[in-house]
């Protein structure tokens, strides 16, 4: 008999240790239904970062490669790739140590 009404699942737990969640996709679906693999979209991600000019982030990859491609991508998956192939930019911190906080509620 169970007093605290507690499933006995919950007693008996124990963590296997690995990662958890799904396991990251290795394809993606277009709109016409055929798949492609993550080596040929992290391909076609290269080429249009190549092109002159173009200077983009994962966010408009991720757009562009909705409008051109047909792709069903998310942005966290086109952010997953990218980063796996060292293709995102270099992030910029700001220093706060220079920073100088407010001291007086009301200005003098």
């Amino acid at each position: 008999m169970n007093l605290l009404q507690i499933p006995t699942s919950s007693w008996y737990y124990q963590s296997t240790g690995g990662k958890q969640g799904l396991r990251p996709s290795t394809h993606t679906r277009t709109l016409d239904g055929r798949l492609l693999s993550n080596q040929e979209i992290v391909r076609r991600i290269e080429e249009l970062l190549q092109q002159d000019f173009v200077d983009y982030g994962y966010i408009k990859v991720t757009h562009w490669l909705r409008q051109n491609l047909d792709l069903i991508i998310n942005f966290k998956k086109v952010y997953r790739l990218m980063k796996e192939s060292k293709l995102l930019y270099n992030q910029q911190r700001r220093d706060k140590k220079g920073k100088t906080f407010i001291k007086f509620r009301v200005p003098k």
